[in-house]
């Protein structure tokens, strides 16, 4: 990523499974890029191949938190 796109990114999260970059951040939506790492992230969507997947996830709406996630299973032991 070059400095100019550096510049308009709002935040990174790494995860067990792969990581996130929130490319954009208004008060109605929400836009990350998301990278699944080779044989992760099945509760989700699940990547069974061989390289990174990378799709971009929309939210819309007033709520972006990530206090209402409900985890099925939690192969990654979080709490």
């Amino acid at each position: 990523m070059d400095e100019y796109q550096r510049e308009y990114t709002v935040s990174v999260g790494e995860r067990p499974w792969g990581k996130y970059i929130v490319l954009l951040n208004e008060d109605d939506h929400k836009v990350k890029e998301i990278t699944v790492k080779p044989g992760h992230a099945i509760h989700r969507i699940a990547n069974h191949g061989e390289t990174d997947l990378i799709f971009i996830e929309i939210q819309t709406g007033d709520y972006f938190g990530e206090d209402d996630i409900e985890r099925l299973e939690d192969d990654y032991a979080r709490g």
